[in-house]
Protein backbone atom coordinates (compact mmCIF):
# COMPACT_ATOMS: atom_id res chain seq x y z
CA UNK A 1 0.00 0.00 0.00
CA UNK A 2 1.60 3.07 -1.06
CA UNK A 3 2.12 5.83 1.77
CA UNK A 4 -0.50 8.92 2.14
CA UNK A 5 -0.42 11.22 -0.70
CA UNK A 6 -1.04 14.50 1.77
CA UNK A 7 2.41 16.59 1.79
CA UNK A 8 4.27 12.93 0.60
CA UNK A 9 6.68 15.54 -0.85
CA UNK A 10 7.49 17.45 2.08
CA UNK A 11 7.78 14.49 4.21
CA UNK A 12 10.36 12.94 1.99
CA UNK A 13 11.77 15.84 1.20
CA UNK A 14 14.73 14.59 3.92
CA UNK A 15 13.79 17.61 5.93
CA UNK A 16 15.32 15.81 9.27
CA UNK A 17 18.75 16.97 8.63
CA UNK A 18 17.29 20.82 9.30
CA UNK A 19 16.52 18.95 13.31
CA UNK A 20 20.00 19.62 14.96
CA UNK A 21 18.74 16.44 17.44
CA UNK A 22 18.67 14.05 14.05
CA UNK A 23 21.22 15.99 11.71
CA UNK A 24 20.47 13.47 8.83
CA UNK A 25 18.05 13.35 6.27
CA UNK A 26 15.63 10.09 6.24
CA UNK A 27 14.60 8.38 3.29
CA UNK A 28 11.69 9.41 1.22
CA UNK A 29 8.49 7.37 2.46
CA UNK A 30 8.08 3.73 1.78
CA UNK A 31 4.93 1.65 1.17
CA UNK A 32 3.73 -0.67 3.46
CA UNK A 33 3.28 -3.66 3.62
CA UNK A 34 0.82 -5.53 5.88
CA UNK A 35 -0.04 -9.24 6.84
CA UNK A 36 -3.57 -10.54 8.59
CA UNK A 37 -4.47 -13.58 9.70
CA UNK A 38 -7.99 -13.93 10.75
CA UNK A 39 -10.17 -16.91 12.33
CA UNK A 40 -13.81 -16.49 13.20
CA UNK A 41 -17.02 -18.40 13.50
CA UNK A 42 -20.47 -16.90 13.14
CA UNK A 43 -23.12 -19.26 15.23
CA UNK A 44 -27.10 -18.48 14.73
CA UNK A 45 -29.33 -18.77 17.94
CA UNK A 46 -32.86 -19.95 17.16
CA UNK A 47 -33.14 -17.51 14.56
CA UNK A 48 -33.32 -14.67 16.80
CA UNK A 49 -29.61 -14.11 17.63
CA UNK A 50 -26.49 -14.80 15.73
CA UNK A 51 -22.98 -14.29 17.80
CA UNK A 52 -20.09 -14.03 15.93
CA UNK A 53 -16.16 -14.17 17.72
CA UNK A 54 -13.02 -13.82 16.11
CA UNK A 55 -9.40 -13.35 16.59
CA UNK A 56 -6.71 -11.26 14.12
CA UNK A 57 -2.98 -10.97 14.28
CA UNK A 58 -1.77 -8.45 11.81
CA UNK A 59 2.38 -7.37 11.25
CA UNK A 60 3.51 -4.33 9.29
CA UNK A 61 5.99 -2.97 7.77
CA UNK A 62 7.04 0.63 7.47
CA UNK A 63 3.99 1.53 8.99
CA UNK A 64 2.71 5.13 9.22
CA UNK A 65 1.52 7.85 11.30
CA UNK A 66 1.33 11.42 11.05
CA UNK A 67 3.93 13.90 12.72
CA UNK A 68 2.92 17.54 13.41
CA UNK A 69 5.44 19.84 12.29
CA UNK A 70 6.61 22.00 15.38
CA UNK A 71 4.03 25.02 16.06
CA UNK A 72 1.79 24.74 13.33
CA UNK A 73 -1.19 22.22 11.87
CA UNK A 74 1.32 21.16 9.16
CA UNK A 75 1.21 17.45 8.54
CA UNK A 76 3.48 14.73 7.62
CA UNK A 77 4.18 11.33 7.60
CA UNK A 78 6.82 8.56 8.99
CA UNK A 79 7.62 5.38 8.50
CA UNK A 80 8.47 3.39 11.85
CA UNK A 81 10.26 -0.13 11.50
CA UNK A 82 7.67 -2.56 12.60
CA UNK A 83 3.74 -2.80 13.26
CA UNK A 84 1.45 -5.24 15.11
CA UNK A 85 -1.75 -5.64 16.12
CA UNK A 86 -3.56 -8.12 17.50
CA UNK A 87 -7.02 -9.06 19.49
CA UNK A 88 -10.46 -10.42 19.25
CA UNK A 89 -14.16 -9.20 18.73
CA UNK A 90 -17.13 -10.74 19.43
CA UNK A 91 -20.38 -9.59 17.99
CA UNK A 92 -24.35 -10.17 18.31
CA UNK A 93 -27.33 -9.44 16.40
CA UNK A 94 -30.49 -9.38 16.75
CA UNK A 95 -33.15 -9.54 13.62
CA UNK A 96 -35.88 -7.38 13.33
CA UNK A 97 -38.64 -8.86 15.85
CA UNK A 98 -41.84 -8.19 13.56
CA UNK A 99 -44.11 -8.42 16.42
CA UNK A 100 -42.20 -6.08 18.64
CA UNK A 101 -40.63 -4.41 16.17
CA UNK A 102 -37.06 -4.32 17.79
CA UNK A 103 -34.07 -5.23 16.25
CA UNK A 104 -30.39 -4.45 17.94
CA UNK A 105 -26.58 -5.35 17.75
CA UNK A 106 -24.04 -5.45 19.78
CA UNK A 107 -19.91 -5.55 19.40
CA UNK A 108 -16.99 -5.71 21.85
CA UNK A 109 -13.01 -5.42 20.60
CA UNK A 110 -10.12 -6.03 22.51
CA UNK A 111 -7.07 -5.59 20.93
CA UNK A 112 -3.22 -4.10 20.71
CA UNK A 113 -1.34 -1.52 18.42
CA UNK A 114 1.92 -1.70 18.79
CA UNK A 115 4.83 0.60 16.72
CA UNK A 116 8.13 -0.54 16.63
CA UNK A 117 11.21 1.82 16.42
CA UNK A 118 13.90 3.14 14.86
CA UNK A 119 11.75 5.64 12.58
CA UNK A 120 13.36 4.97 8.66
CA UNK A 121 11.74 7.45 6.36
CA UNK A 122 10.17 10.19 5.94
CA UNK A 123 9.60 13.21 8.67
CA UNK A 124 10.18 13.09 12.60
CA UNK A 125 11.18 15.66 15.03
CA UNK A 126 11.58 13.33 17.98
CA UNK A 127 15.35 12.02 17.49
CA UNK A 128 14.95 8.90 20.00
CA UNK A 129 12.58 7.63 17.20
CA UNK A 130 15.54 7.32 14.92
CA UNK A 131 18.10 6.04 17.17
CA UNK A 132 16.41 3.73 19.94
CA UNK A 133 15.38 0.21 19.01
CA UNK A 134 12.49 -0.68 21.04
CA UNK A 135 8.54 -1.10 20.94
CA UNK A 136 5.89 1.37 22.35
CA UNK A 137 1.74 1.47 22.34
CA UNK A 138 0.50 2.82 19.29
CA UNK A 139 -1.07 6.18 19.50
CA UNK A 140 -4.33 4.57 17.68
CA UNK A 141 -4.29 1.87 20.59
CA UNK A 142 -7.60 1.40 22.81
CA UNK A 143 -7.71 -1.87 24.03
CA UNK A 144 -11.41 -1.82 24.98
CA UNK A 145 -14.24 -0.82 22.58
CA UNK A 146 -17.83 -1.17 23.02
CA UNK A 147 -20.19 -0.20 20.65
CA UNK A 148 -24.08 -1.24 20.77
CA UNK A 149 -27.97 -0.17 19.45
CA UNK A 150 -31.45 -0.71 19.18
CA UNK A 151 -34.64 0.02 17.00
CA UNK A 152 -37.90 0.27 17.30
CA UNK A 153 -39.88 0.47 13.94
CA UNK A 154 -43.77 0.85 14.24
CA UNK A 155 -45.35 -0.39 11.70
CA UNK A 156 -49.12 0.98 11.54
CA UNK A 157 -47.55 4.05 11.63
CA UNK A 158 -44.10 3.75 10.01
CA UNK A 159 -42.42 5.50 12.85
CA UNK A 160 -39.08 4.51 14.33
CA UNK A 161 -36.27 5.30 16.79
CA UNK A 162 -33.03 4.05 17.08
CA UNK A 163 -30.67 4.68 20.10
CA UNK A 164 -26.39 4.20 19.88
CA UNK A 165 -24.10 3.52 22.20
CA UNK A 166 -20.31 3.63 21.87
CA UNK A 167 -17.34 3.25 24.52
CA UNK A 168 -13.57 3.51 24.28
CA UNK A 169 -11.21 2.95 27.48
CA UNK A 170 -8.91 5.70 25.85
CA UNK A 171 -5.84 5.89 23.89
CA UNK A 172 -2.18 6.86 24.97
CA UNK A 173 -0.92 10.05 25.32
CA UNK A 174 2.44 10.58 24.95
CA UNK A 175 4.42 7.92 23.40
CA UNK A 176 2.87 4.74 25.71
CA UNK A 177 3.17 5.84 28.90
CA UNK A 178 3.71 3.45 31.70
CA UNK A 179 3.25 1.23 29.05
CA UNK A 180 6.19 2.24 27.16
CA UNK A 181 8.38 -0.54 26.73
CA UNK A 182 12.61 -0.12 26.82
CA UNK A 183 15.68 -2.64 25.55
CA UNK A 184 17.20 -4.32 28.58
CA UNK A 185 20.04 -1.52 29.13
CA UNK A 186 18.12 1.33 28.95
CA UNK A 187 17.11 2.76 32.09
CA UNK A 188 13.25 3.29 32.54
CA UNK A 189 12.45 6.87 32.70
CA UNK A 190 9.41 9.32 33.92
CA UNK A 191 6.65 10.40 32.09
CA UNK A 192 5.34 13.71 32.90
CA UNK A 193 1.43 14.02 32.81
CA UNK A 194 0.38 15.39 29.54
CA UNK A 195 -1.19 19.02 29.57
CA UNK A 196 -4.96 18.48 28.81
CA UNK A 197 -6.07 16.24 31.25
CA UNK A 198 -4.33 13.10 29.22
CA UNK A 199 -1.82 11.90 31.40
CA UNK A 200 -0.63 8.53 30.18
CA UNK A 201 -3.56 7.84 28.78
CA UNK A 202 -6.86 9.32 27.72
CA UNK A 203 -9.65 9.04 29.70
CA UNK A 204 -12.25 6.25 28.67
CA UNK A 205 -15.82 8.25 27.16
CA UNK A 206 -19.64 6.84 26.41
CA UNK A 207 -21.20 7.93 24.12
CA UNK A 208 -24.94 7.63 22.80
CA UNK A 209 -26.34 8.98 19.64
CA UNK A 210 -30.51 9.21 19.27
CA UNK A 211 -32.04 9.30 15.80
CA UNK A 212 -35.90 9.63 14.98
CA UNK A 213 -37.47 8.88 12.17
CA UNK A 214 -41.12 8.29 9.91
CA UNK A 215 -40.97 6.76 6.45
CA UNK A 216 -43.33 9.05 5.22
CA UNK A 217 -44.31 7.28 1.52
CA UNK A 218 -42.74 2.98 1.36
CA UNK A 219 -43.52 0.54 -0.91
CA UNK A 220 -43.41 -3.42 0.06
CA UNK A 221 -39.78 -3.58 -0.44
CA UNK A 222 -38.22 0.01 1.12
CA UNK A 223 -39.31 3.44 2.25
CA UNK A 224 -39.17 6.13 -0.55
CA UNK A 225 -38.93 9.01 1.70
CA UNK A 226 -38.00 9.19 5.01
CA UNK A 227 -37.65 12.26 7.50
CA UNK A 228 -34.58 12.08 10.23
CA UNK A 229 -33.56 14.15 13.00
CA UNK A 230 -30.53 13.07 14.74
CA UNK A 231 -28.55 14.25 17.97
CA UNK A 232 -25.15 13.01 18.53
CA UNK A 233 -23.04 12.92 21.50
CA UNK A 234 -26.82 12.74 23.26
CA UNK A 235 -25.33 14.26 27.02
CA UNK A 236 -23.21 16.46 25.52
CA UNK A 237 -19.99 14.86 26.98
CA UNK A 238 -16.59 16.56 25.52
CA UNK A 239 -13.46 14.26 25.80
CA UNK A 240 -10.36 14.04 25.00
CA UNK A 241 -9.58 11.65 21.91
CA UNK A 242 -5.71 11.66 21.74
CA UNK A 243 -2.72 14.15 23.29
CA UNK A 244 0.57 12.35 21.53
CA UNK A 245 2.73 14.66 23.76
CA UNK A 246 3.65 18.41 25.01
CA UNK A 247 3.87 19.75 21.04
CA UNK A 248 0.62 17.81 19.56
CA UNK A 249 -2.68 20.28 19.57
CA UNK A 250 -5.19 17.50 21.66
CA UNK A 251 -8.07 15.85 19.45
CA UNK A 252 -11.11 16.67 20.82
CA UNK A 253 -14.97 15.03 20.33
CA UNK A 254 -17.35 16.82 18.59
CA UNK A 255 -20.09 18.16 21.15
CA UNK A 256 -24.08 17.61 21.13
CA UNK A 257 -24.90 18.02 17.56
CA UNK A 258 -28.42 18.17 16.16
CA UNK A 259 -29.19 17.41 12.63
CA UNK A 260 -31.92 16.64 10.05
CA UNK A 261 -32.20 15.12 7.18
CA UNK A 262 -35.03 14.13 3.75
CA UNK A 263 -34.17 11.00 2.17
CA UNK A 264 -35.67 10.00 -1.29
CA UNK A 265 -34.99 6.80 -3.05
CA UNK A 266 -35.80 5.60 -6.50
Amino acid sequence: MPPPVENVLAGSGGLTRFIAEVGRPLPPLRPIVENQFELGVIQPIARRLRLGLAGYYRISDNPVHTVLFPDSRFYAYANFDKGKAYGMEIKAEAPLLRRLGLSGYLNYALGRVWFYNPVTAGFITEAEHVKERNKFLAPMDQAHTLTSGLTYRNRRTHLWTSMFFEYGSGTPGSHGGDEHEHEAEEPPHEHAPVPGGCGVRCPDHFTQNLSIGWDAIRNREQPRVTFQLTVENLTNHVYLISKESTFVQGQYSTPRLVSGSLKFRF
